[in-house]
């Protein structure tokens, strides 16, 4: 764990979401960082878990943009931006769960994927 409870969220993020057939000619790519602060937390505890990972969903989002609407591509191809801006975010949570190390946000973080699924089988 980082010392003073605190998790740096580091991702990378296009300035501009480039659409398939631009792929060779992409634009670079800027390292947005974001502190989130547990020093609120048992990270043990299944509800202090959930709170973490709500934490971690929020700075994913502002690692990546915030919204993808915000992006200047997004009325040429906004198909593309959201695209590319909900795999960002994917990435930047899946790595932070990972590097925290903390078995209870990762069971919470794994029960979140596992929604749609679940609500699927139910039908």
């Amino acid at each position: 764990m980082l010392n003073a409870r605190t998790l740096i969220l580091a991702t990378a993020a296009a300035g501009f979401f480039a659409t398939a057939a631009q792929a060779e000619h992409r634009y670079p790519v800027a390292e947005q960082t974001v502190k989130v602060s547990y020093r609120d937390l048992n990270l043990s505890d299944p509800k202090d878990a959930r709170i973490m990972l709500d934490r971690i969903a929020e700075a994913a989002r502002k690692a990546c943009g915030i919204m993808p609407q915000r992006n200047p591509a997004y009325r040429l191809v906004p198909q593309f931006v959201t695209k590319d801006f909900a795999a960002c975010t994917e990435a930047a949570m899946q790595r932070t769960v990972a590097g925290l190390q903390a078995p209870a946000v990762a069971r919470a973080y794994a029960e979140t994927r596992d929604e749609p699924r679940t609500r699927e089988a139910r039908r």
